[in-house]
């Protein structure tokens, strides 16, 4: 052994040797059935990914060897879509959100739980319409902000309190064209935002939902190729067999 960091025991008493380095670690996944709220996510789960991370040793036994896991270093809970999204997507910014259940390097924290030792659960999100809701009122508040003035404008036009010449109506035709420019540019964003906020949560779902159904048909025992495939804008599900014939 040229590693100082490299140990062995000696044999025990039914001959095998325990192989530890600082460096060995061990990774597992599993799926969770429970009732969780997770980060980044607007929905409460019944089903979801757990990763745990746990330092290692190597049991070794004449020619045979084994990988065995000990002290937890860190557990995080994920959506079956961030899941995927983790597995597909790899490069994309500094990465996918995840949720932290457990950390070794907690200790002492206020808000761990004073049994387990975990972190406390994400809060609960806010619905994805009263975030729509502020975003379209802000906007819509800039178009009736321009509109009053142009109609304070118009009605001193009426009264006679603004007489008409060359320097009042370039006035109000400024006026005219910075109301119809917020309308041009307010209403179209907010489709836009609320197009793409609907089409990722739409997306999410669809993973969460295909997954739910493959893991009922697999525990009933039907074939995964019996689950119908969601398709997004038509009329219903496509069968696997209707899908090849696309």
């Amino acid at each position: 052994m040229t590693d100082k960091w490299l140990k062995r025991s000696e044999p025990d008493m039914n001959g095998w040797v325990t192989e530890t380095h600082p460096s060995y670690g061990i990774i597992g996944v599993s799926r969770v059935s429970g009732n969780a709220n997770l980060f980044d996510s607007e929905v409460k789960h019944m089903h979801y990914i757990s990763i745990r991370l746990k330092n290692a040793h190597r049991v070794i036994e004449g020619t045979h060897e084994f990988l065995s896991g000990d002290r937890e270093i860190v557990e995080i809970f994920m959506t079956e879509a961030q899941f995927a999204q983790f597995l597909t997507q790899p490069n994309q910014g500094d990465g996918v959100a995840c949720t932290i259940h457990f950390s070794a390097g907690d200790k002492g924290e206020p808000w761990l739980h004073p049994r387990f030792g975990t972190r406390p659960e994400p809060p609960k999100p806010e619905r994805f319409e009263a975030k729509f809701h502020k975003e379209a009122s802000d906007r819509a508040q800039i178009i009736i902000d321009n509109l009053a003035t142009l109609t304070k404008t118009v009605d001193s036009f009426l009264s006679g309190e603004t007489k008409a010449n060359k320097g009042t109506l370039t006035e109000l035709q400024k006026l005219l064209s910075s109301a119809t420019q917020q309308i041009k540019s307010n209403i179209p964003y907010v489709l836009e935002v609320a197009t793409e906020q609907l089409e990722k949560k739409i997306s999410a779902a669809v993973v969460e939902f295909e997954s739910y159904v493959s893991q009922s048909m697999q525990a009933k025992g039907l074939s995964v190729s019996q689950t119908p495939r969601l398709a997004i804008g038509d009329q219903r599900a496509l069968t696997e067999g209707e899908e090849d014939s696309q």
